[in-house]
């Protein structure tokens, strides 16, 4: 499991190839027992606008979901616009899911339960599970790195709650120029994701470069100017783009001290469904838990 951790950081790069961003990746396996899976990303663009997108996912040793958090955010002026969605997943694959949503000084909260759907948005009586955004970058890698040629078929949710099909073709891999004189060095393969919703909207597409290693080079989506990179050999990455990938570590490390403290896991997902059921209650918006656990400690 350990061979499939992994820790990326890369450049946001618009239509120009001016770097306007960064983003930083890391999966772990924490204290020998929990998968966790980070993605920080930060971008500015029309002069004085700021865009960020957060991951927080973990998994049990055996891939088992447990809860995952992403975080949309837009600054533009005095403005904050923000979508927030908690996902919390049992050992029978339910799925409850807490949203929340910010547009300047209003703000609207939503819960329930998430189901699986088939390709008309009707509730599945299959087999599918869905799978979140953590573990499918886990996924992702074993499949690059076991050489798997094919589809991949899985259903995910968006920050605004939405079940969508997702699937995921691997192409074989082809030599990749990545030198200015045209030598050729190394081996990649290419990665088509597909996601699309019930409600009619366009299928989301994006199209990722992977080197033989596991390592993101390049990644792209369908109607954006936006691109991901990786950052070149030998460039000092931008001290903001650092700040995120050491963030990230720092959260790690506090992670792993909470989960050695704990007697087992078990008791840690204890902790953390009680703080579920307490928000309940509330009727609010459900925050970070585990970074909420960590605080109290």
């Amino acid at each position: 499991m350990r061979k499939l951790c992994f820790s990326e950081m890369l450049l946001v790069c618009d239509g120009n190839e001016r770097i306007v961003g960064g983003a930083a990746i890391n999966v772990s396996l924490i204290a020998g027992e929990v998968l966790a899976a980070f993605s920080s990303t930060r971008l500015a663009f029309l002069g004085q606008s700021t865009a960020e997108s957060e991951l927080m996912s973990f998994a049990d040793r055996n891939c088992h979901p447990l809860q995952e958090r992403k975080c949309e955010t837009l600054v533009s002026g005095t403005t904050r616009q923000e979508k927030q969605i908690q996902l919390y997943f049992d050992e029978h694959h339910n799925v409850t899911a807490y949203r929340q949503e910010i547009d300047g000084f209003h703000s609207q909260s939503f819960q329930g339960m998430l189901k699986p759907t088939d390709g008309n948005g009707e509730e599945s009586a299959g087999q599918e599970i869905i799978v979140p955004d953590g573990l499918q970058l886990l996924l992702l890698r074993y499949l690059i790195l076991s050489n798997f040629v094919g589809e991949i078929s899985s259903q995910t949710v968006d920050v605004q709650g939405r079940v969508g099909n997702c699937i995921h073709r691997i192409s074989p891999a082809v030599p990749a120029p990545l030198t200015t004189d045209g030598k050729v060095f190394e081996t990649m393969k290419e990665v088509r994701k597909t996601i699309w919703f019930s409600d009619g909207s366009e299928p989301e597409e994006s199209v990722s470069h992977y080197s033989a290693t596991g390592h993101l080079l390049r990644h792209g989506w369908n109607n954006s100017n936006y691109i991901l990179i990786s950052n070149p050999l030998g460039t000092t990455p931008p001290a903001h783009i650092t700040e995120l990938e050491r963030g990230i570590q720092d959260y790690v490390e506090a992670l792993s001290g909470l989960i050695k403290n704990h007697s087992s896991v078990k008791g840690l997902i204890e902790d953390i469904h009680c703080s579920v059921k307490e928000m309940d209650r509330t009727n609010q918006i459900v925050n970070p838990v585990l970074l909420d656990i960590i605080k109290e400690l």
